[in-house]
C-alpha cells in the first residue's frame, strides 16, 4: 500500500465497518417497546463515533495528500551539470592554490561557484560579479 493513501484507505475501511456495526445493531431484538435504551443503543453510539473519527481520518489524509503534492511541486530539480562543475572547480581550486596563492584562488573559486549556483543569466551574473570584485 502506498504511504500517501494510507490514511484515506484505512479511513474508508473503518467507515465501512462502522456502517456494518450500525446496521447490525438496528437488527437486534428489543424486549420491550417502552424502554428508551436497550441493547442496540451502545453499539449505535460506538458505530457513530467510529464513523465520525474515520471521516476525520479521511479528511486528514486528503489534506496531507494535497500538502505532499504542493511540496513535491516545489522541490527543486538537481542540476547535474552544476554538481559536475562544482567538483571540477574544487579540483581546480586545490591545484591552483600552489600557483596563485590562497587569496586569489579563493576569489576565483567563490566567483565561479557563485555563478554556477545562480538561476539567472550566466553572462549577466559573471559581469556583475567581476564588477563587484573589481570594486573591492
Amino acid at each position: 500500500m502506498n504511504r500517501k493513501y494510507c490514511d484515506i484507505i484505512s479511513g474508508i475501511i473503518f467507515m465501512f465497518f462502522s456502517s456494518c456495526i450500525y446496521i447490525l445493531s438496528i437488527t437486534t431484538l428489543k424486549r420491550n417497546e417502552n424502554i428508551k435504551y436497550d441493547s442496540s443503543t451502545m453499539p449505535k453510539i460506538i458505530a457513530t463515533l467510529l464513523f465520525l473519527i474515520s471521516l476525520m481520518l479521511v479528511i486528514k489524509g486528503f489534506k496531507n495528500l494535497i500538502k505532499q503534492q504542493k511540496i513535491e511541486n516545489n522541490t527543486p530539480k538537481i542540476n547535474v551539470l552544476a554538481v559536475l562543475i562544482t567538483f571540477i572547480l574544487i579540483g581546480f581550486y586545490t591545484f591552483s592554490m600552489e600557483y596563485l596563492g590562497f587569496i586569489l584562488s579563493s576569489i576565483f573559486y567563490i566567483t565561479i561557484q557563485t555563478i554556477v549556483f545562480t538561476n539567472y543569466n550566466w553572462k549577466t551574473n559573471f559581469i556583475g560579479v567581476i564588477k563587484f570584485k573589481i570594486k573591492i
